[in-house]
Parts: structure tokens; C-alpha cells; sequence
């Protein structure tokens, strides 16, 4: 029996010390979990929270989701806001990082007066037997009743009571405070201010105010400032205050200043950044700054100076903290950020560069260089590995992009090299290869408007879309693209359109490629929209795309022509719609078709048959949810329409109205018989009634 004890005894330490092994591994792995810092935040009117998202690498999009009279969000940060309660009730705070949204319940209450009230509430002070009353003397001394009362209970008269030392809430001690309302401590969570920065500060306010600013002067307002526990100014958010004339010297005797927020104001001329050496966000875009000087400021990690005149070349090589630095749309020829190892988002489109160098930047994750003028191969990213977004495009026909280097840029996501249709070559004595093949973490490349001629994406399984449209490709290569889902190829001059069988194609556009003979178009079986227009094609069965939702084959030759073949020539076929039950959107104006099966749904709300051989319309009286009808210049003379009661526009010729029925004249618009612009009056052949300006439509 002693061995058995024994044994059990040994068991249950075994357990024991497990569970208190792992249990260190709770805490950590709950760490990860993306939430408040708060189940259900509590405040007073007229009182203000900081809320607190934690374990978050994008930044939080705060918004009120409910209870907008209730409360007003300050101060809105990567991962926290200052929630201000305005009115009692409750509310909802939506966090919304990346695609998930996160919910926090408020509570506001009233405020309460010193008898314990609401605010608001009518008071008073009367006892409820005003003979019998006690009186209570501010003095804190012991509470002495001045009249013998009767007690009902028993029917004689109680004595008067005399004092007692006894400690209790009618009997105050040094140990026992009675009065609730005496005048409350120092709350410990706000710090005096450091009397020198508050000086500065009033002056500072008054002098730019009466430049016409208009400068909160409430320094406890933790929207617009805030103080550390030692009462230094730490952060200052004047951002549209309508500052004129304002200097960087102002700020440089707040010493203890880790944030400045000063964007959209008037300020102009030099801004030198020198004496702030605790300085962490600098924000001064949307001004007129034209010099920025930052040469000792190596605590910085956010310089946001975007949308001023800034023209002298950046340099933050002295800043190794910086991580985020946004200065697009301004006129810097060099930008200098070597060292810059913690270096993580850079957007420097816009402006006059030449040349370019990121090398280097172990931490660098997203580069925007977009319009400048980058010449050859001057944009330098050796050694920046860990990038995930680039986009060089728009920087003219001087960048050669073939030639840049991403040799070992696995983790890069996102290529946009694309440039203005005006840019790009169509010389073939002109046109490369285009290696990416080392790229295997691609899910999204716009190389449009590029002077290639082959594109290969074998490799790249991880490829999710491909913008490849108006450059002089004559061949792609898309097997092994096997999440492929948007497609764009038009304006090219590819014969051979091969679709690998294993693809979640959604998205097709191969318009205006004259020269595509072949589509293995039976692969297709997940497309949702398909754009064919301005081509020619063969004969399509659009029965194996059960998910089609927007249809454009506008000026389409459906067939097997030869080069010189004109739509005019092509036999008439019929074209059969009626498996696609989800299409919404069909354009099949200008076309070879005769006869035009529609689904058997209710759901297809534009079609245009415009200028096309159509003369009949077969389950048309099915399409109750049809808002816009183009039959104009077709071989349709009579059309009853009474079925379809969600029409709001009926477009045709005059000799076509006469044979229209079932419709208010009202919604009829007649298109000239001579048009030649797609028959609804619009300059491009658009039909124009769904408000789209190309005709395109949202998917669900």
C-alpha cells in the first residue's frame, strides 16, 4: 500500500512539474493574439482614454463604428487613439488592420457631482424630517444630536447622545476621513509641468497665433500635446492650424520633443532639424518647405515630409533609427539613406532623381520610385534582399528596367515596372527578355507598356496577377502560375494563348490582340469576367464558365479568320448564354451574331447588342432585373419590354421606337440611324448607362 502511495505521490509531481514547465508558453503564444488592451473601455464625459491595440504590424484604421454623438477619436496612431467621451451611452471603436476589423465596446458615463449625482440631476439638501435632523458641521469635529427624537418602536424618547471618539462614517477620525468631498489628491497620473516648456510654449502659441494660427492653447488637451511623467513636452500635434511663418528654431528649446506633427500649414522657406536630438516622428508634409536639413538626428524614425518644394538632396545617413521616410512629390535630386539598416518603407516617387541607392538595407520591405528619372541602371538594390513591394515605374524611356538586378529577391510580392504607353518601346529592334525568374514570392507584376517581347513566369507558382498589356509580348509562358486569377495581355501580339489546365483564372483581358488564332478556352472554367473586345477569336462556348459575370465582346470577330479578314466578313453564328446564369454585364455590340441566347435569370442588369447583326433576343422577358437596353442599329423592329419593369433606359433608333412596347417613352433615348460611335451617343462607343466610364464593373 506505501508503494502504491508512493507511486501515485511520484505521478502527481511528474504532472506538476510539467504543467509548470509549460505553462510559460501560455502568456507567449496568447502575446501573438491581436487585441485590446481592454475588454470594455469605461470613461467619463468629458473625461479621455487611450486605447490600445496590441501585437499589430500593419497599422490600425480607427473608426467609430456606433454612438458618433457619444464619443470622438484624438490622436489616431499605428496602434492606439485617444477615445474623448462627448455624451453618456455607449459606442463601438473599430480597429481595421489589413483585412480583419476589431471591435471595442465604450461606455460613457454622466458626470457626477460631489454628493454622488449625475450631472444634471436635481439635488437637495433638505433632510427627509428636518426636525430630527443631525446636523453636520464642515468643521470635522463629532456630530452631537441637538434634539431628543421620538422612536416610533418603542414609544419613549431617546436621550440626547453625546459625543463619542468611536471611528465611523458619522464619526471622523484622523484614521477614518468622513467627508467624500473634501478636496481630492494630486492625481498621480498627471505630472507638473516642467514651468520652462510651459513658457515657451504659451509664447510660442501666442506669437503664431496672432500670424493668423489657430493653436489650441489648453495644454492638458492630450489631442494636441502631450508630457511625459517628469513634465517634459514630449509630442506637439498641430497638423491644419493655418501656421504661417513658423521656424524650426521655434521648437528647438523643447528638448524632451519626440513627435511633431505640423502637416498642412503654410510654412515655407529652410527647416533645419538640428537641436532635437530625442526627436522620433518629424511630420511636415503638405507645406512649402523648400530645404530640409537633418544632420544629428539619429533617435528619428518617421520623416514624413511629402507634398512641399523641397529641392536640396536628403541626407539621413547619421539617422540609424529611421524605419518609415515619405517624401513623394517634391523636386530632391539625391536621396542619402546608406546605413539606414532599420530602414524599413521608403516613398520617394515624384520627384527629380537621377539615380538611386537602397543597397544595403537588410530591414528595407517597401520602395516606391515611381516618376523620376532614373537613368540606366541606377537603381541600386544590392544587398536589399528582404524587399517585398517595389515599383520603379514611370520614370520614362531613359530607365532601362531590363536591366535591373533581383537576383535572390524571393520575398519580393510586388513588381510594378510599368510605363506611360507614350514611354514604352514597340520597336522590335528594341525589345529583351525579362528575367524574374528568381522571384518566387511574386503575387503581383505590372510590367505595362514595357518594350519586351517574351515573358516567362514558369517558376513563379506563387503569381496571383499579371498587368502585361501594350507591350510587344509575341509569346508567355503560364505554366506553373498555378494561382494565377487576373490576367490583362491586351494590346500585344500573341498568336497562341496557351492557359495551363491547373489555373484560377478569374479574370481575362486579351482585347485588341488582332493576332490571337488560338485560346484553350475549355480551361476556363472558373472565369468571371472575360473582355474580348476589338478582337478576333474563335468560335467560344461560354458554357464551361458557369461563373461568368461581365461578358465585353464589343466589335468582336467571332470565327477563324485570316489578317485580312474584316468583321464584316465573318459568317453570323449564334451565341448561347443561357448556362451562364450569373452574368450581370454583356456588351456584344458591334458583333457577327444573329441570334442572342440570354441566361434564365433575373439578374443581368446592362446589355448592348449595338450595331450588331442580332435579331433576335431569346429569355429577354426573363431579365427582370435589366436596367439598360442598347438594341440600336440592330435587325430587331419590335420588342415587347413590359416584363422587364426595372428598366431605366431603352436606347434605339427612331425607326426602331415605333415597334417598342411595353415601356414609358419617358426612358426611351433614340440614337441617330448615321451614328457611328456604338449608338448611344457616347464620343468612345461606351454604352454609358450603368455610369462606368469604361464599362467596367465591380465583381462580387
Amino acid at each position: 500500500m506505501k508503494r502504491k502511495r508512493n507511486q501515485l505521490f511520484v505521478t502527481a509531481l511528474t504532472a506538476a512539474m510539467a504543467v509548470s514547465l509549460l505553462s510559460p508558453a501560455e502568456p507567449a503564444a496568447a502575446a501573438k493574439k491581436v487585441k485590446f488592451n481592454v475588454k470594455k473601455l469605461s470613461l467619463t464625459v468629458g473625461k479621455k482614454k487611450t486605447l490600445k491595440i496590441k501585437n499589430v504590424k500593419k497599422k490600425a484604421k480607427w473608426s467609430i463604428k456606433s454612438g458618433k454623438d457619444k464619443i470622438k477619436l484624438q490622436k489616431k496612431k499605428k496602434a492606439s487613439v485617444v477615445v474623448a467621451a462627448k455624451k453618456a451611452g455607449s459606442a463601438k471603436v473599430q480597429a481595421k488592420v489589413g483585412k480583419k476589423k476589431y471591435v471595442c465596446k465604450v461606455v460613457v458615463k454622466a458626470k457626477t457631482v460631489k454628493n454622488g449625482t449625475s450631472a444634471g440631476t436635481k439635488t437637495t439638501n433638505k433632510p427627509a424630517d428636518a426636525k430630527n435632523a443631525t446636523k453636520n458641521p464642515s468643521n470635522g469635529q463629532n456630530n452631537v444630536a441637538t434634539q431628543p427624537t421620538n422612536n416610533p418602536s418603542n414609544g419613549q424618547n431617546n436621550a440626547t447622545t453625546q459625543p463619542t471618539n468611536n471611528p465611523s462614517k458619522d464619526n471622523p477620525s484622523k484614521d477614518n476621513p468622513a467627508n467624500p468631498t473634501a478636496t481630492p489628491a494630486a492625481d498621480p497620473d498627471v505630472p507638473k509641468k516642467n514651468e520652462q516648456d510651459v513658457k515657451k510654449l504659451q509664447a510660442l502659441i501666442q506669437t503664431l497665433n496672432q500670424k493668423g494660427a489657430d493653436i489650441s492653447a489648453n495644454l492638458d488637451d492630450e489631442s494636441v500635446y502631450h508630457w511625459n511623467k517628469e513634465g517634459r513636452l514630449t509630442e506637439i500635434y498641430w497638423g491644419e492650424k493655418e501656421i504661417i511663418g513658423a521656424e524650426m528654431a521655434d521648437f528647438n528649446e523643447f528638448t524632451a520633443l519626440e513627435i511633431l506633427d505640423i502637416n498642412n500649414n503654410n510654412i515655407s522657406g529652410t527647416f533645419y532639424v538640428g537641436d532635437l536630438a530625442n526627436l522620433k516622428e518629424l511630420k511636415c508634409y503638405g507645406n512649402k518647405i523648400d530645404k530640409l536639413v537633418l544632420d544629428t538626428n539619429k533617435n528619428l524614425q518617421e520623416l514624413d515630409c511629402h507634398n512641399n518644394q523641397i529641392s536640396n538632396t536628403i541626407r539621413l545617413n547619421d539617422s540609424k533609427n529611421l524605419e518609415r521616410l515619405y517624401c513623394s512629390n517634391n523636386k530632391i535630386t539625391e536621396l542619402d539613406v546608406s546605413g539606414c539598416d532599420k530602414l524599413q518603407d521608403v516613398d520617394c516617387s515624384n520627384n527629380l532623381m537621377s539615380s538611386l541607392n537602397v543597397s544595403d538595407l537588410p530591414s528595407l520591405k517597401s520602395l516606391n520610385c515611381s516618376r523620376n528619372m532614373l537613368k540606366d541602371d541606377n537603381l541600386i538594390l544590392t544587398g536589399s534582399i528582404g524587399l517585398i513591394n517595389l515599383d520603379c515605374s514611370l520614370n520614362g524611356t531613359n530607365y532601362d528596367f531590363i536591366n535591373l538586378n533581383l537576383a535572390g529577391f524571393t520575398k519580393l510580392e510586388s513588381l510594378n515596372c510599368s510605363e506611360q504607353p507614350e514611354d514604352g518601346g514597340t520597336s522590335a529592334d528594341d525589345t529583351m527578355g525579362f528575367d524574374i525568374s528568381a522571384c518566387t514570392g511574386l503575387k503581383t507584376l505590372n510590367c505595362s507598356y514595357c518594350p519586351i517581347e517574351t515573358l516567362d513566369v514558369l517558376n513563379l507558382s506563387n503569381l496571383e496577377t499579371i498587368d502585361a498589356s501594350g507591350c510587344n509580348l509575341s509569346e508567355i509562358t503560364l505554366d506553373g502560375a498555378v494561382k494565377l486569377s487576373s490576367l490583362n495581355i491586351n494590346c500585344n501580339e500573341i498568336t497562341d494563348l496557351h492557359i495551363p489546365e491547373t489555373n484560377e483564372i478569374k479574370i481575362l483581358d486579351c482585347s485588341e490582340s488582332l493576332g490571337i488564332e488560338t485560346i484553350n478556352f475549355a480551361v476556363l472554367t472558373k472565369l468571371e469576367s472575360l473582355d474580348v473586345s476589338d478582337s478576333y477569336v474563335p468560335e467560344l462556348d461560354f458554357s464551361i464558365c458557369p461563373d461568368l459575370q461581365v461578358l465585353n465582346a464589343m466589335n468582336t470577330g467571332f470565327g477563324n479568320p485570316d489578317a485580312t479578314t474584316d468583321n464584316e466578313d465573318l459568317p453570323n453564328i449564334d451565341i448561347d448564354l443561357k448556362s451562364n446564369a450569373k452574368l450581370k454585364d454583356i456588351d456584344m455590340s458591334m458583333v457577327n451574331v444573329n441570334v442572342l441566347t440570354l441566361p434564365e435569370n433575373d439578374i443581368v442588369a446592362n446589355l448592348s447588342a449595338s450595331n450588331s447583326a442580332v435579331t433576335q433576343i431569346v429569355n429577354l422577358e426573363k431579365q427582370l432585373g435589366l436596367e439598360t437596353l442598347n438594341i440600336a442599329g440592330t435587325g430587331i423592329s419590335a420588342l415587347d419590354l413590359s416584363a422587364n419593369t426595372n428598366l431605366k433606359q431603352v436606347s434605339c433608333t427612331e425607326s426602331q421606337k415605333t415597334g417598342i412596347t411595353g415601356v414609358d417613352e419617358s426612358i426611351i433615348y433614340i440614337v441617330p440611324d448615321d451614328s457611328d460611335d456604338g449608338e448611344d451617343g457616347n464620343e468612345d462607343g461606351d454604352d454609358g448607362e450603368d455610369g462606368n466610364e469604361d464599362g467596367d464593373v465591380e465583381l462580387e
